[in-house]
């Protein structure tokens, strides 16, 4: 129990990393964020900061798809 205590504040003083848009690591980014939203108790945007790739997965994701969407619908 002390030893998770440990990591769980070891992990929140963590300084988050730069984006990074290689494939393979947005591929795996991807990856655990779903797993991370799917399980109980641990955070997928969290993990998503720490890793560096939140804007990159999360914002503009969704900013290209309402664009997208958009574009169909107006021609």
């Amino acid at each position: 129990m002390t030893c998770g205590i440990i990591v769980g504040i070891a992990i929140s003083f963590l300084e988050p990393a730069r984006e990074n848009d290689n494939l393979i690591f947005v591929f795996l980014c991807g990856i655990i964020g779903v797993s991370g939203m799917t399980l109980p108790g641990l955070s997928g945007s969290f993990i998503l900061i720490l890793l560096g790739n939140y804007v990159l997965l999360l914002v503009d994701s969704v900013n290209a798809l309402f664009d997208t969407l958009s574009e169909i619908v107006t021609g």
